[in-house]
């Protein structure tokens, strides 16, 4: 049986990625809680499927670097 973890995604710092996330335009990435890119993909799919431990990551997409993104609440 698999032990899960829990990640607090609080404590990436995707700042520190920056350069690194460059190379990911518009694929998934899952990213550890210190802040470390452990598997890609174009899908979401394939990035979970190259994780170990799904529970100690965060997925998100990389977004195309031609593209704006605005963000707004009211």
């Amino acid at each position: 049986m698999r032990s899960a973890t829990t990640i607090d995604p609080n404590k990436i710092d995707l700042s520190i990625l920056a350069d690194e996330l460059g190379r990911y335009e518009n694929q998934w990435v899952a990213v550890s809680e210190d802040s470390r890119i452990v598997a890609s993909g174009p899908t979401y799919g394939e990035a979970v499927a190259r994780v170990e431990n799904k529970d100690a990551v965060v997925l998100l997409k990389v977004p195309p670097f031609d593209a704006s993104l605005a963000l707004f609440s009211e």
